[in-house]
């Protein structure tokens, strides 16, 4: 039962720690994004969350960073620069074999890949529709009342 409790606590910990993490990140101007599609294998791999900075100046890019940008109708695409060009930078997913047809200028860019987490996506996708959210406050919930009825049945123990 002590096992349990403690697995049930360090859940609990992460969880708060992870989302204040992510929430401070976010007031400061990086913002995660999942990567969804396989485009820049084997650097980001499907369900890799990249951490944007969205406060990094366009202007001091490099070619070899990894940028976001936005491309009308479709979610943001996470390339790398491989070419600076008069109106901005021409990208390239890792694994593809041609560059991307559009040039990214400063309208479209969205902020630099600073760090990422491989795999984290998944986990953070399994919450992303309505029902998820319902399932994670219901967990939290059934977790923090777990904690709480072990607690009690340890105090009434001695």
């Amino acid at each position: 039962m002590k096992v349990l409790r403690i697995l049930i606590k360090v859940f609990i910990y992460t969880f708060v720690f992870f989302n204040i993490t992510v929430l401070t990140l976010y007031f400061i101007g990086i913002q995660p994004t999942i990567i969804t599609t396989g485009s820049m294998i084997p650097k980001l791999s499907i369900g890799t969350v990249c951490f944007v900075d969205k406060n990094y100046s366009f202007a001091d890019l490099e070619v070899d960073d990894i940028i976001a940008y936005h491309v009308p109708r479709q979610k943001d695409v996470v390339h790398r620069i491989v070419e600076k060009v008069e109106d901005g930078y021409r990208t390239k997913g890792d694994s593809n074999e041609n560059a991307d047809t559009a040039i990214v200028d400063d309208t479209m860019y969205a902020g630099k890949c600073i760090f990422y987490i491989p795999y984290l996506g998944y986990l953070i996708s399994i919450f992303q529709p309505v029902l998820g959210r319902i399932l994670l406050i219901v967990l939290i919930i059934v977790l923090f009342s777990l904690d709480y009825i072990l607690s009690f049945k340890v105090k009434n123990k001695f």
